[in-house]
């Protein structure tokens, strides 16, 4: 594999970021704070286009705020699309947004159990995919990360994006 290195200029997109009290939130703030133009993207467009305003105000960075449906692969292809043309290569991608049930697990219906795993699962297959392709023709590594616990992140699959680094073994 050739080793690459991060461009100046670059960006993050992070799912699940117009949470108020949400990892995706902070996380876009962290990663702005370090200098990152960050496409935040959210199920709450409002929500998500005000965390950008945050951003960009208090860190002095670009940012793109939109509304992500992360188990719709139309609203996915269409909100990376544009995060490509309004900000710089795009070679990180934090996997945040999720959701759970409040029912006990004998009283979860069938669509509710399908909402969790298209936000948990198949959410993250549908955003990772063309964040891969952005990292395959850009002239640097990109990385990708979820916010799952090391039970779970162990039975899944690890990404193999052509210019993505080795995620480390998970402990745990």
């Amino acid at each position: 594999m050739t080793s690459r290195s991060f461009p100046a200029e670059r960006t993050a997109l992070v799912t699940g970021g117009g949470s108020a009290r949400g990892i995706g939130r902070a996380l876009a703030h962290r990663l702005a704070a370090q200098g990152w133009a960050v496409a935040v993207v959210d199920i709450d467009g409002d929500a998500a286009a005000s965390v950008a305003g945050e951003i960009a105000a208090e860190h002095g960075v670009r940012a793109f705020g939109a509304r992500m449906d992360v188990g719709d692969p139309a609203s996915v292809r269409d909100v990376v699309a544009k995060v490509e043309q309004a900000l710089p290569p795009l070679v990180g991608l934090a996997n945040i947004a999720g959701v759970s049930s409040p029912t006990e697990f004998g009283d979860v219906t069938v669509a509710e159990w399908d909402r969790v795993l298209d936000v948990n699962l198949r959410g993250t297959f549908l955003v990772t995919r063309p964040c891969c392709a952005a990292w395959s023709t850009a002239a640097s590594a990109g990385w990708s990360t979820s916010a799952r616990s090391p039970r779970s992140a162990a039975a899944a699959p690890t990404p193999r994006c052509p210019t993505a680094p080795p995620r480390p073994a998970s402990s745990g």
